[in-house]
């Protein structure tokens, strides 16, 4: 599941996320999930306002496709990923911040 928001929005909160912290979603009806972060990864987009940007990892340096990224985050199973840009340079969409929590049984 991923909850993609604005930066300058919801999103600005997701720069406050670190690893071992709790989230708990709360559905629509009712039910609750209780995840923990197990990672908190920034990509810089090269080209940023393109859908299809290479992204570079700003801690490995390793470099993705738009796809490739896409999978290395979204695929796993009982994971929650929140997602929002990263603002440098002047650029509101410079990179992307994702905050990759794993469901408690």
């Amino acid at each position: 599941m991923g909850i993609l928001a604005h930066n300058y929005l919801a999103g600005s909160s997701y720069f406050v996320f670190s690893v071992v912290q709790d989230i708990y979603v709360v559905y629509g009806d009712g039910e609750t999930a209780h995840y923990i972060i197990s990672e908190v990864r920034q990509f810089q987009a090269l080209a940023p306002y393109s859908p299809y940007s290479e992204f570079v990892d700003l801690e490995t340096n390793a470099r993705y496709t738009s796809s490739s990224l896409f999978y290395e985050v979204y695929s796993r199973s009982d994971t929650l990923v929140l997602q929002t840009c990263i603002a440098a340079d002047g650029i509101d969409s410079w990179g992307r911040l994702f905050v990759i929590a794993e469901l408690v049984y």
